[in-house]
């Protein structure tokens, strides 16, 4: 009525606190409404106020909280995939982050995601603007890179290398070193490095920017990986394993005069699934180039496959190979408890 711009929405970011905590029972097991207004005070960036028989909220910064809203028509086709596949794909994952611009709050996409797909995944663990890269580029582009081509930073779109600024000089995940990516840790690797900036090279370093002659290059990776489960006392409920760490859990259950914890709460059932990595490399000049990896988790939704009958059910060639590893780490155990002259009480747990 005034002629002025209304925000009425609260942030996302109060979502998730609201759900976790401002809406729980107290220890009287009713509702209690002074702390869900101190949760929406304390750990959301809203404001309260009472009028009228109203609990009046109200953004501490309506620009930010409607500037980071996530669009929730991306958000839509996201969740939908997502449900369909029973896991976010990286293109899933690219595409809601090309609609998204302004990092949303990835607290409130993963909770919507998992309690309307029923995934059981917790979180995503990637850099966003690695994801806006990806849902930037074109289906040509796309098809250069997978084949190995690189592409000139100069034949990109002024919005494209903003991306690559913030991930080189943002506060991003990226990886700096040096140059060519021979020298950076391939993308089979599993082995995440520590974590080195472009803060961490000397001040000379790329003086005047990512220069236009630098390249984008792209490395693609796919690999077995399995969704294991415990009983109630090992805690592992779907917990992603690469074929070597399963390996070595089997290995450890066979040993039990070695291992007896390991061997007291053994391996239920376990889902084959995919581990998917791509890798951005890319060429900044001054012998420096940044690496920006993704990885996806394709689980399968399947019952589990037992323990005992992995042999019957599995591929030929994955058990011919995961047997092979079981037999050469078990040896490999014996060995060390030999050299060490103790066994080991208490075998690493695997940790989600």
């Amino acid at each position: 009525s005034r002629g002025e711009n209304l925000i009425a929405t609260c942030g996302d970011d109060s979502f998730f606190p609201l759900l976790f905590y401002g809406l729980r029972l107290d220890s009287t097991k009713e509702f209690n409404e002074a702390v869900y207004e101190l949760t929406l005070a304390a750990r959301s960036h809203e404001t309260v106020s009472e009028a009228d028989g109203w609990m009046i909220v109200k953004p501490v910064d309506p620009q930010n909280s409607s500037t980071t809203r996530c669009n929730r028509h991306a958000l839509a086709r996201f969740m939908s995939e997502t449900a369909t596949n029973g896991y976010a794909t990286l293109e899933d994952w690219a595409a809601l982050a090309a609609d998204n611009p302004q990092h949303p709050s990835e607290e409130f996409v993963l909770t919507m995601r998992d309690l309307l797909s029923g995934s059981l995944l917790s979180d995503q663990g990637n850099d966003w603007d690695a994801y806006r890269l990806l849902g930037s580029l074109s289906d040509a582009e796309w098809r250069a890179l997978a084949v190995g081509d690189s592409i000139p930073l100069g034949a990109l779109s002024n919005d494209q290398n903003d991306i690559i600024r913030g991930l080189t000089y943002g506060n991003t995940s990226t990886y700096v070193d040096t140059w060519p990516p021979e020298r950076i840790p391939p993308a089979a690797s599993r082995e995440v490095p520590i974590s080195q900036s472009i803060e961490s090279q000397p001040t000379e370093a790329a003086p005047e920017g990512v220069p236009a002659s630098g390249t984008l290059n792209v490395r693609q990776h796919l690999e077995v990986e399995f969704f294991v489960t415990g009983d109630l006392a090992s805690g592992n409920r779907d917990t992603p394993m690469d074929i070597d760490a399963l390996a070595r859990r089997l290995a450890q259950e066979e040993l039990p005069s070695l291992f007896p914890i390991a061997s007291a709460s053994p391996l239920r059932s376990l889902v084959l699934g995919k581990r998917r990595k791509i890798d951005f490399f890319i060429d900044i000049g001054q012998g420096l180039g940044v690496k920006c990896e993704m990885v996806e988790e394709q689980q399968p939704r399947e019952d589990g496959i037992p323990i005992g009958a992995l042999g019957d059910r599995l591929p030929a060639d994955i058990w011919t190979r995961l047997r092979a590893k079981v037999v050469q780490c078990k040896k490999q155990l014996e060995a060390e408890s030999h050299t060490q002259g103790v066994g080991s009480s208490s075998p690493p747990q695997v940790d989600r």
